[in-house]
C-alpha cells in the first residue's frame, strides 16, 4: 500500500542497503544511489503532505459515490459577518445544505453568526482555532489543543461537539495524524477546489464547471467578497447539468452515531 509508513521502511531499507555494498564494495555509485534515493524519498514526503487526496499521512474523504450525479458544498475560513449571512441567503434561496468547516477565532467574534449556520440546517466542521501559518509544523499535542479548544467552542453554543474536521492550508503529516486519533475526528478534504481564493470570478466559474463530476466536494471559501456571487452562479449551472446538492452526511453515506467506533485513520 501506497503510505507513509510503507514507503517509508521500504526507503530506510533500500538506502541502508545501498550505503553498506557501496562501503563494502568501495563502489560510490552505490553511495550516490542511495542519496538520490533518499533526496527521492523526501519529496515523496513534501508532496504526500500537500497532496491531500493520496491519503499517504492519513486517511480523509474526498468524495462521495462516482456513480451518482450528486454533490455537496464545502466552505473554509469562516463566519465572516459580511460574507456569510449572504451566502446562507444564497443557499436558503435554492435550499442547499452546506458544510462550513469554522475557524475557532472567527467563532469567537461572531458566535450568534456561528449559530445562524446551525439554525439553517448546515454542518459545521472544526478547521482549527488559529488557521495559523505555521500550523503543520505544530506538535501533535499543540495541534490538538486548538482542534480541543475550538470543540469547546462549537459545543458551548450548539450543545454538540463536531464530527468533521478540515486539514488548515490543506495540509497533512504525522502529527495532525496523531493530534486526530486522540480528537476523533473524521477528516474530510475535497475532491473539486474552486480557487476562489486567487483566481478571478470569470475563470473560478470556467474552471469548476468544466472539471465538476459525480461525487464531488467542492470547495468555496466564506472569507472571499466574490464566493456569494459565485456560488449562486455554480448552483445554477449544476443544476443545469442535472445534478444535485446534497449535505455531507448524505454524501458520504455516515451516520454520526452508528458506529462509535468507526476506524479512520
Amino acid at each position: 500500500m501506497f503510505n507513509y509508513r510503507n514507503t517509508t521502511v521500504a526507503s530506510f531499507i533500500l538506502i541502508t542497503a545501498l550505503v553498506i555494498f557501496g562501503l563494502m564494495l568501495g563502489n560510490q555509485w552505490f553511495l550516490v544511489a542511495g542519496f538520490f534515493l533518499l533526496i527521492a524519498w523526501i519529496t515523496l514526503l513534501v508532496l504526500g503532505s500537500i497532496f491531500i487526496q493520496w491519503n499517504f499521512f492519513m486517511f480523509s474523504y474526498s468524495h462521495g459515490d462516482r456513480n451518482k450525479p450528486e454533490i455537496t458544498i464545502t466552505f473554509d475560513d469562516g463566519p465572516d459577518e459580511i460574507l456569510t449571512p449572504e451566502i446562507l441567503s444564497v443557499l436558503e434561496k435554492y435550499n442547499i445544505k452546506a458544510a462550513f468547516f469554522c475557524i475557532g477565532e472567527k467563532i469567537e467574534k461572531h458566535p450568534e453568526l456561528f449559530k445562524k449556520i446551525v439554525e439553517h440546517g448546515h454542518i459545521t466542521g472544526n478547521h482549527s482555532y488559529s488557521h495559523n501559518l505555521l500550523f503543520d509544523f505544530y506538535s501533535s499535542r499543540r495541534m490538538e489543543g486548538e482542534i480541543s479548544r475550538t470543540d469547546e467552542l462549537i459545543l458551548k453554543l450548539t450543545g454538540k461537539r463536531p464530527t468533521f474536521f478540515r486539514h488548515p492550508y490543506g495540509v497533512t503529516n504525522p502529527m495532525l495524524k496523531k493530534a486526530l486519533k486522540r480528537t476523533g475526528h473524521i477528516p474530510v478534504s475535497w475532491s473539486l477546489r474552486s480557487n476562489d481564493t486567487v483566481k478571478r470570478p470569470e475563470k473560478v466559474l470556467f474552471s469548476i464547471n468544466k472539471k465538476l463530476t459525480n461525487g464531488d466536494i467542492v470547495l468555496f471559501h466564506d472569507s472571499m467578497p466574490e464566493t456569494p456571487g459565485l456560488v449562486e452562479q455554480f448552483v445554477i449551472h449544476t443544476r443545469n447539468r442535472g445534478m444535485e446538492f446534497v449535505g455531507l452526511e448524505e454524501l458520504l453515506k455516515f451516520k454520526r452515531y452508528d458506529n462509535p467506533t468507526f476506524k479512520y485513520l
